[in-house]
């Protein structure tokens, strides 16, 4: 990782091939400018700073997912968070040659739709 200093304002600079070393990227400046597979590298050693940034970096997306979805905010809400975490849960199967953001809202979407197959399915049992 490279730093440089553009009018005053420190920049890390990434080469594609770029490894995280430490499990402790305490510096939120730091954790703001790296990318998601590198955040992901860094939460498998059980960064919890480096999981609050990226839940923060795709909290509002996977809420307009979610809300697009259902059309309920409250129940956006919810799926958010079960896609957050959810997106925890499987980061294990996490293949780092793809796209962090592309694996993220392909387990967004499947979340998603699930809730809404198994609504309708409450739904129908409900008017029975």
């Amino acid at each position: 990782m490279q730093v440089q200093f553009l009018l005053g304002a420190p920049k890390i600079v990434q080469s594609s091939k770029f490894k995280v070393q430490s499990a402790k990227l305490t510096d939120k400046l730091q954790l703001s400018l790296i990318s998601d597979e590198d955040l992901v590298v860094l939460i498998l050693k059980r960064d919890w700073e480096a999981l609050r940034e990226l839940f923060k970096r795709y909290q509002k997306p996977f809420f307009n997912l979610a809300y697009r979805f259902c059309g309920d905010r409250f129940v956006a809400e919810d799926l958010t968070s079960e896609i957050l975490w959810r997106i925890y849960g499987y980061l294990q199967s996490f293949d780092s040659q793809r796209k962090f953001k592309s694996w993220a809202f392909k387990v967004a979407t499947n979340t998603c739709m699930t809730h809404v197959v198994q609504s309708s399915k409450f739904k129908v049992m409900v008017q029975s």
